[in-house]
């Protein structure tokens, strides 16, 4: 696997891209043209996934693990893609120098008339969940991208009635945004009316396939079932409004993920049998510090901290396990382990997570109680922190630096879910996608946090079934401009990252190892080639290699490795250069003595029909010596340029013969000069 990882804006997303490309470069997959359609899908994944963020203009608000299958030939026969936790809040509301996600400005700019007039679309500063933040990005053409889309979905074999309809959804989503609603008391009871974007309704029923009335109802009322009866609860302004952005967000979300399953259904594998391995590539999102951070922030610092985890213990962890195995003694390298974070976010029962879904299951939970739990649980723990001037505030010391969460609508974005009777309404629609993104999304009442946590722990179990590869993603400066340097920046990513100490441990211990076999394989050439070697020793083999090459002490001989560090590598790798280059020599010497020896006997070879060529005095035996002659890679005897000169000869001669025939029929007393200037020649 490779794992890319850095913080948001590193260019993760960029070299994840790469890395594809060039998988498809080297592999390829034949006639069936599966590359292909992998790369295809970046330009769909990206206009519904990423957005701009503070810190990226094409940030990645969702996750992916790529992994690319390979035939026993070694080419791609197949690919799969995971997504994780999808930024849903995103929808609804973003920064003020932030945007929405790329295809909603895509469709208002890159459609034609026609498309928008049936869509409905317009400017996106017409749309409220679009004007709420930036509505242009510097660099980015979004009609042209959308072009890009469009073709990504034809290559991926998505019918034209399909597009059709996720275009529909994608529209019906901003027209829910200018839904508003307004509250009034009635019997003392509050209920919320549409006032404004009473069109938009209408507008969305239509996109949707849905019954006008039934989705005003929905948007405004309640259904709850109490001993047999269902009773019509009226909803306040503040409810309505949380409902709406709920379709929005879910139905966004789900339409997502029918992207991502018809993604993989086009590139999936024919033939099972055919997979033999796999190079899975993790794209996901980097650890991120914003001025509010949410619940989504939690998950996805969350997510970079199992990660750094999983680098620990490849780099250190495995490091040490393999100088034990070997029997070498090493000094072992301090690093910072960052269970203790993992354990305040997972741990069963006393974990954030799980402390959060404990609040939810409360008749009546609240951020404000979650946050007087979790103080009191975790006040002692040096990891956390409570903000002593804002109570619904806490800090949690990541590897990558102090974050500060604001508990505010935890428990609401934990839920995750639509009411009942919002379900009901929408797998009622008459649009078949509707319909099927509606039925295919799961049914099951689990909140977010745990969803996230099991997909977590099935990439982790993934990941650490592979032979993990990392890319660390360095942002050089804030400012998102090219070829500026900021070294404070750089290097406390670099010490965040874990890098410094993988350096370290490399240094300190043994970076270059071989099998005994591999090193015997490697180093032997440095004894000659007429050197008698101990037969069934290969230990006593890398032995002499050492003592030859003068490695004994720096190089440490394990039970199964030969390990050595990087002043012993440069001095043996010499050995070997020089063994190599002395063989080389010996190589020319020989080839050049048999291609001169081959050479001459062909000139040999070539004389005698030079001279019976010149014997008969004809330019067809002349040319066909030339011939041969051409054919001598320039090596050119004697008798090569004398031919050259006789079939000069014999062309001059055959000009003035032909002259002095057409001189025949005339006068002579008039043509003596000609004559005597021809003899002459």
């Amino acid at each position: 696997s490779i794992v890319i990882s850095g913080e948001s804006g590193a260019g993760k997303t960029e070299c994840t891209k790469q890395a594809l490309q060039y998988l498809a470069e080297v592999a390829g997959s034949g006639d069936s043209n599966i590359e292909q359609k992998i790369l295809r899908a970046n330009p769909l994944l990206e206009a519904y996934g990423n957005a701009k963020t503070v810190r990226n203009n094409n940030s990645s608000r969702f996750g992916k693990y790529v992994e690319i299958f390979f035939t026993g030939y070694g080419r791609i026969c197949g690919a799969s893609t995971t997504n994780y936790l999808l930024e849903k809040s995103r929808v609804v509301s973003c920064g003020e120098d932030e945007r929405n996600y790329h295809i909603f400005f895509q469709m208002c700019r890159g459609m034609d008339d026609d498309q928008k007039k049936t869509l409905h679309l317009s400017d996106p500063k017409d749309f409220k969940y679009l004007s709420k933040g930036l509505t242009t990005v510097k660099g980015m053409d979004d009609a042209k991208e959308f072009e890009q889309v469009l073709d990504a979905m034809n290559q991926l074999h998505l019918s034209a009635q399909q597009i059709s309809g996720i275009l529909k959804i994608t529209a019906a989503i901003l027209h829910l945004g200018n839904v508003t609603f307004s509250e009034q008391t009635v019997k003392g009871i509050v209920t919320s009316s549409i006032v404004g974007g009473g069109k938009s309704v209408g507008i969305i029923a239509k996109l949707l396939d849905l019954e006008e009335k039934k989705l005003a109802n929905g948007l405004t009322y309640r259904d709850i079932k109490s001993r047999g009866e269902v009773m019509h609860i009226p909803l306040s302004k503040a409810d309505a409004e949380q409902v709406r952005d709920a379709v929005a967000k879910h139905v966004y979300s789900m339409l997502f993920d029918w992207i991502v399953v018809h993604v993989n259904q086009a590139c999936s594998v024919d033939d099972e049998g055919q997979k033999k391995n796999s190079i899975g590539i993790l794209d996901i999102f980097g650890f991120e510090i914003f001025r509010i951070n949410s619940f989504e922030q939690l998950c996805i610092n969350y997510t970079n901290e199992k990660l750094q985890q999983l680098f620990n213990l490849w780099t250190f962890k495995k490091e040490e396990e393999l100088y034990a195995k070997e029997e070498i003694k090493f000094e072992n390298v301090g690093y910072s382990d960052n269970q203790d974070v993992l354990d305040l976010i997972e741990k069963k029962r006393v974990g954030l997570m799980d402390m959060i879904d404990e609040e939810i299951r409360m008749p009546r939970g609240s951020d404000q109680s979650y946050m007087l739990k979790i103080s009191k649980k975790h006040e002692k723990k040096k990891v956390f922190k409570q903000n002593k001037f804002n109570k619904m505030n806490f800090t949690v010391s990541h590897f990558a630096g102090d974050v500060e969460y604001s508990t505010q609508g935890f428990l609401f974005k934990n839920k995750d879910r639509l009411t009942e009777d919002i379900v009901d309404l929408l797998t009622h629609s008459n649009s078949a996608l509707l319909m099927e993104i509606v039925s295919k999304a799961s049914s099951s009442k689990e909140t977010l946090g745990k969803k996230f946590k099991k997909q977590l722990f099935s990439l982790m179990k993934t990941l650490n079934n592979t032979e993990p590869h990392y890319i660390r993603c360095i942002k050089p400066n804030k400012l998102k401009a090219p070829l500026v340097f900021h070294g404070e920046m750089v290097l406390l990513q670099l010490q965040y990252s874990g890098v410094f100490e993988a350096v370290k441990i490399r240094k300190s211990g043994f970076p270059f190892r071989h099998t005994h076999g591999g090193f015997y394989r490697r180093y032997r050439c440095s004894l000659g080639r007429d050197y008698k070697w101990p037969e069934g020793d290969i230990k006593r083999c890398c032995r002499i290699l050492l003592k030859h090459m003068r490695q004994e002490e720096g190089a440490e001989i394990g039970k199964f490795r030969i390990l050595y560090r990087a002043n012993e590598h440069r001095t043996m790798e010499l050995y070997r250069n020089l063994a190599i280059e002395n063989t080389c020599l010996y190589i020319q010497r020989v080839y050049r003595g048999h291609m001169a020896r081959k050479r001459k006997n062909q000139l040999l070879a070539a004389r005698p029909k030079f001279i019976a060529a010149m014997n008969t005095r004809t330019l067809v035996a002349i040319d066909k010596a030339l011939t041969i002659a051409d054919g001598l890679l320039n090596n050119q005897i004697l008798e090569v340029d004398q031919v050259k000169a006789y079939k000069i000869l014999l062309e001059d001669e055959r000009r003035i013969l032909e002259s002095l025939k057409d001189l025949e029929s005339k006068d002579p007393e008039k043509i003596f000069k000609e004559y005597r200037r021809l003899f002459e020649q």
